[in-house]
């Protein structure tokens, strides 16, 4: 058990509050009314409050394999390494991800540990005792009137957080929180543009805040300049034999599955493997079969259908907007059309062009009216089933 867990369940938000409580009222005075020791107690009760409601919801999550009860976060948290250019952040925290950079975007594909790793870093904040996180679910941006500035106070009202936005405003302006945004990549197609108008609004008002924002790969976080851009790396072998170690499974299933895993299936199946997701997803496919590869119809067939849409179902009934109307069989006949064309040309990997020619010729094939452009995109970032374009090829990969 790490500091930071033994942290959560002692005096950490109270060294929080003592450690920032003459910040605090600083930023109350002139905001709110009372006398100097009854808003002292005010400030007091209302961050107390709000910390330990916000820790309990983020300190507890569902997984793949308990999906009617929450766990805690750490029983199975693997730190996840992340990669900008040549600086690589093998054990990310609030303290070492935040100190070169206030503003930072996490990419990675479907099921690789974003959402997990953004609980981390907003407990962690805490423990840094610097500034006050807010975690936001983007997908809340959905609602029809919503903005970024009403959906930051309505979270932080629904934790027990009820000042006005008066006060808010001017703690953001003195850099007094740290903004968290998990899932852009969840968010309408429609409202995107507008809520990096509103981040963008954010980072100028609230210099001193940090933001974080959590997405799969998107080439709009290309063209805003002051964010820096870190890639999640795949998992590696010492840290998937680590999760499977601690997934809540049949004890001697894991020990046998770790072992193949270190004695080559691995290195056979690591762009799976190294996937915390389809990782969890080939131990169940081995636990009912005890066997592997020669169930991998199985396992394959598991993984499409949570890469499509059991991953997001664990979201609390959210549905991921996707750019085709396609149903999760025609997308599945048209994907492998497209994974068996190119495999059987021996086609690993090609530009766009040739794949929306690809998707095209499939379409007619099938008989299916396609948008070649949509269904590309939602390949890339709705389900991830293809990697993203590389910066220096320009090239896809075909990944299944």
């Amino acid at each position: 058990m790490s500091g930071l867990e033994v942290g959560i369940g002692g005096d950490l938000v109270k060294k929080f509050i003592l450690h920032n409580l003459p910040k605090i009222q600083e930023i109350g005075k002139g905001v709110l009314k009372g006398a100097k020791d009854e808003l002292r107690l005010t400030l007091e009760k209302t961050y107390k409050a709000y910390l330990e409601e916000t820790l309990k919801k983020h300190t507890f999550t569902k997984s793949f394999f308990l999906r009617n009860s929450s766990v805690g976060l750490y029983e199975f948290y693997v730190p996840i390494a992340l990669r900008m250019e040549k600086r690589t952040i093998n054990d990310p925290n609030f303290s070492n991800l935040s100190e070169s950079s206030k503003r930072i975007v996490v990419l990675g594909s479907g099921g690789c540990g974003k959402s997990i790793l953004m609980k981390h870093l907003f407990i962690s904040c805490i423990s840094a005792q610097f500034q006050v996180p807010v975690f936001i679910e983007l997908r809340e941006y959905n609602n029809e009137k919503t903005t970024l500035m009403g959906l930051i106070e309505a979270t932080l009202s629904s934790f027990s957080f009820d000042f006005d936005s008066i006060f808010i405003k001017k703690a953001i302006i003195k850099g007094h929180y740290a903004f968290i945004f998990d899932g852009f990549d969840e968010v309408s197609l429609k409202k995107r543009n507008k809520l990096i108008q509103d981040i963008q609004k954010l980072s100028k008002i609230g210099k001193g805040c940090t933001i974080i924002i959590s997405s799969r790969p998107d080439d709009v976080f290309s063209g805003i300049n002051e964010f820096d851009i870190y890639q999640v790396k795949n998992l590696s072998l010492t840290s998937a034999c680590m999760l499977v170690e601690k997934l809540p499974f049949d004890g001697e299933i894991k020990k046998k599955f770790v072992d193949k895993l270190k004695q080559g299936l691995f290195e056979k199946h690591t762009s799976f493997l190294s996937n915390p997701l389809l990782l969890s997803i080939m131990l169940l496919t081995y636990g009912q079969n005890a066997e592997i590869p020669g169930k991998l119809t199985l396992f394959y067939n598991q993984a499409y259908e949570a890469l499509f849409q059991r991953h997001d179902a664990l979201k609390a009934g959210f549905k991921r907007e996707r750019r085709t109307n396609l149903d999760i069989r025609d997308f599945e006949r048209v994907f492998s059309t497209f994974c068996l064309q190119t495999y059987d040309k021996r086609q690993f990997a090609f530009s766009k062009t040739q794949a929306l020619n690809y998707i095209s010729k499939i379409g007619r094939h099938l008989s299916l009216d396609i948008p070649n452009e949509c269904f590309l995109d939602d390949a890339l970032k709705a389900t991830c089933l293809l990697p993203a374009f590389g910066k220096r090829s320009k090239t896809l990969w075909n990944k299944l």
